[in-house]
Order: C-alpha cells, then sequence, then structure tokens
C-alpha cells in the first residue's frame, strides 16, 4: 500500500504544540499569531460541553412510540373490523335466506326467532360498548 502523504511543516507543528501547552497550563502570554489561534481552538475545545440526552429521554421516546403503534393497531382494528362486517352483510344477503330455511327446517320456525334476537342482542352490545368508550370521560 504506497500512500503519499504530505511532509509534516515542522514550525507549523511547533506552534501547535506551544498553543497547545499555553491551552492546558492556562498561560496567556503574547505568543506569535500562529501559537495563539491553536491555543484558542484548544480552549475551545477543552471547554466544550459534553452532552448528554435530557433526562427521561428513552423513556419518553418508548412512551411515544408506543402511543403511535396503538394507534395505527386501533385505525388497522377498526378498517378490518369494518371489512368483516361488509363481509357478513354480503355474506349474508346472498347466503341468509337459504341458512333461515335450513334453520327452520332443522330445528323449526322458533330457531330462526331465538337466532336473530340472539344476533341483534350481541350486536347491540358491541355497538353499546363502542359508544360508551367514545363518551365515557378521560
Amino acid at each position: 500500500m504506497n500512500r503519499h502523504e504530505p511532509p509534516i511543516d515542522e514550525t507549523e507543528w511547533a506552534a501547535q504544540e506551544r498553543g497547545l501547552r499555553a491551552a492546558r497550563t492556562g498561560t496567556h502570554h503574547a505568543m506569535d499569531p500562529s501559537s495563539e489561534s491553536y491555543r484558542a481552538l484548544a480552549d475551545a475545545l477543552a471547554s466544550a460541553p459534553i452532552a448528554e440526552p435530557p433526562a427521561g429521554f428513552a423513556a419518553s421516546v418508548a412512551a411515544r412510540i408506543a402511543h403511535d403503534d396503538a394507534r395505527f393497531e386501533r385505525g388497522l382494528s377498526r378498517v378490518l373490523a369494518g371489512l368483516f362486517i361488509t363481509a357478513l352483510v354480503v355474506v349474508a344477503s346472498i347466503y341468509g335466506g337459504e341458512c333461515l330455511d335450513l334453520l327452520a327446517g332443522r330445528w323449526g320456525s322458533g330457531a330462526t326467532g331465538l337466532v336473530m334476537a340472539g344476533l341483534s342482542c350481541l350486536a347491540l352490545t358491541w355497538t353499546m360498548a363502542r359508544l360508551w368508550e367514545r363518551t365515557r370521560p378521560g
């Protein structure tokens, strides 16, 4: 591996060393301009604050991600529930009459009314629970 590195300028190196030494010892006596600029640079680097994340940073990021994930999942659940209900209505409109006739023939005409009452109670309970969640304070 053949790299071409520029030669080291001894006067520039010495100015850097004088500036660094002056910054470490705190001496600010008259220096040449190049050493003074390196001293100012070394002082600035030494006084730079150490950056730390604020207290509770990880907890707040985790909470925000959890909130976003929950919101996404709620939205996805609503979409999937809507698709399921739509599919249920389509299937019921296509095959509902045949199912009711089969149910009435198998268990009698009274069973059809009981099944419809049970499904109505189920739908009403689910709807009321969703309404309660939306109107509940807090």
